[in-house]
């Protein structure tokens, strides 16, 4: 993946039933879902033609239904610290995706 600074570039919605969200969001906005095997689960790929933009991923019993939006950064550590800086609540470490 080219590395876009300050652009969106994955998008996962989590919710209990990925299945119905595929199809919810193929018919609403054209868009494909594919799976693929990563490890020993099955991932639910979004494509947008021949693209891919993000995933589908089963949520946590209890937990709602909700979209994690990705964004290309040059250094996830020190984008992480300036969040910090500037009054963000970090919710995971930073963390590096290929």
């Amino acid at each position: 993946m080219t590395h876009l600074p300050g652009k969106f570039v994955w998008f996962e919605h989590t919710c209990p039933d990925t299945s119905a969200a595929a199809s919810f969001y193929e018919r609403l906005l054209g868009w494909h879902v594919e799976t693929m095997p990563v490890g020993d689960q099955v991932y639910k790929m979004i494509k947008n033609g021949d693209d891919a933009i993000g995933g589908l991923r089963t949520a946590t019993p209890g937990i709602p239904s909700h979209w994690i939006s990705y964004l290309s950064v040059p250094d996830v550590d020190a984008a992480h610290a300036a969040a910090l800086a500037a009054g963000a609540v970090s919710q995971l470490p930073p963390t590096d995706f290929g």
